[in-house]
């Protein structure tokens, strides 16, 4: 065996593992693995799970033109949107608990007065998680979370049509697109943008964890209105 010294640095991470003496009171010590997490959470008092959460990193991949990864919209003409292919870094999927991606759109500041207080309200800017109840139909059926079965080359659907305007006739819907769902002014559009950020959340025991935001993207509308289909999209552009 080789000299233990001998061997290469490396920098750990949250899910990599140290060997040791697991000793019972029965005085039988067996080797176990131990996860950096939980020898970090034990020093610190914390929660190794949540240590676990921030050393996550995740990489998305998306395709208007292979076939299985796009999906074409029945609430418009001609229109295609990516589903996300993700693979993540440094996720363990423990057993016992359940896993979601969380898509959150960047809403600007914005005040209004409820008619039951008829008291101004202000809303700060950031990324927002919408509450589908807080919507109508069909925009209460944007997906707005979904479970992570798989840590490597998952797609996930979170149904980008309906981030525009979709609620009337397809021939109207496709007079507003791409102009974004709630703009006043839908006319003489081509192309729009939406910012979102996408977290992840692991619920053990009834208790849910989130992790700090992984990754951001721009979603693109367009229409080419140049080309004799009309042809509509959804895609995703780094941020």
């Amino acid at each position: 065996m080789a000299d233990i010294s001998s061997y290469p640095k490396a920098t750990p991470t949250a899910s990599d593992l140290l060997v040791g003496t697991s000793i019972n009171s029965a005085s039988l010590n067996k080797t176990r693995n131990f996860s950096v997490a939980d020898v970090a959470a034990f020093g610190s008092g914390t929660d190794s799970n949540s240590l676990m959460l921030n050393d996550v990193r995740m990489r998305s991949e998306w395709s208007n033109k292979i076939a299985g990864q796009f999906v074409t919209s029945t609430l418009f003409t001609n229109l295609k949107y990516p589903l996300l292919k993700v693979n993540f870094e440094n996720l363990q999927l423990n057993v016992g608990s359940t896993y979601k991606l969380i898509i959150e759109r960047f809403k600007r500041p914005s005040s209004r007065i409820p008619s039951s207080t008829g008291v101004i309200e202000y809303r700060d800017a950031g990324y927002k998680r919408q509450k589908p109840f807080d919507s109508v139909a069909p925009y209460n059926g944007r997906v707005i979370e979904i479970p992570i079965t798989a840590t490597s080359g998952q797609l996930f659907d979170f149904k980008l049509d309906l981030y525009y305007p979709c609620a009337r006739t397809v021939v109207l819907n496709d007079g507003d697109f791409p102009a974004v769902a709630g703009t006043k002014n839908t006319t003489n559009f081509v192309k729009s943008k939406q910012y979102v950020a996408f977290r992840i959340s692991q619920t053990t025991n009834g208790v849910t964890k989130t992790s700090p935001v992984l990754q951001e993207l721009t979603m693109l509308g367009t229409v080419d209105n140049t080309n004799p289909g009309t042809a509509r999209r959804i895609t995703f552009i780094p941020r």
